[in-house]
């Protein structure tokens, strides 16, 4: 009895949807609803397909606000009117713009990288910095999970470069020895039907 109210307990605590990095760089091993830190990745994950219902995980959620194409980003959103996310399985109406925006921003939809407030003191130009040049100086917290957190590192062997694209996900986490052994990918729990090998430029920082 005890252990089932343990069990309640700590799935309440993972309900919504948790508080991200203003960077939008995510440490690998850190669950973001209760901030605890797992040993890996895969670790994290067996964590949270425990405490979050199969429907609200990433393939019955998230993945339909990542597929979302909002053409115009943040600037084609209405300034009245309803305010309603565009995803399937979503719906959620919002009083404001900002709102709105907030929402596409945490649910990692394309176009909306830049959070509100940084992207409101740029003024009115609806042009996004690119993640590698931030308008503002990172805070210490920030910075921390940039330094703690290694995402180029294959979380499988958490040895090679992580340098294998999960199709039709789009995933990158594994390098290509682990990869090519996978069926499901670890981010989303989507089928692999293809892993293929990425080429970084000599010239990306």
């Amino acid at each position: 009895m005890a252990a089932a109210r343990k069990l309640a307990a700590e799935k309440a605590q993972h309900q919504g949807f948790p508080s991200l990095p203003p960077s939008r760089r995510l440490d690998g091993t850190l669950c973001y609803y209760c901030q605890r830190r797992f040993e890996s990745r895969m670790a994290l994950f067996h964590h949270l397909r425990r405490m979050i219902d199969k429907e609200r995980f990433v393939e019955g959620h998230h993945q339909e606000h990542f597929k979302l194409s909002i053409p115009g980003g943040p600037a084609s959103l209405p300034e009245s009117g309803v305010h309603r996310c565009r995803a399937e399985t979503c719906g959620k109406t919002f009083a404001t713009k900002k709102e709105l925006w907030s929402h596409y921003h945490v649910m990692g939809v394309p176009g909306f990288e830049e959070p509100v407030v940084e992207a409101a003191s740029a003024g009115a130009s609806s042009i996004l910095q690119e993640d590698s040049g931030p308008a503002v100086e990172p805070s210490a917290d920030v910075q921390n999970v940039a330094v703690t957190s290694d995402l180029s590192r294959c979380a499988v062997c958490l040895d090679k470069a992580a340098d294998v694209v999960m199709v039709p996900c789009g995933h990158i986490f594994a390098c290509q020895d682990c990869g090519k052994n996978l069926k499901e990918c670890a981010v989303c729990r989507a089928s692999v039907t293809q892993v293929l090998k990425v080429y970084y430029s000599a010239d990306v920082c």
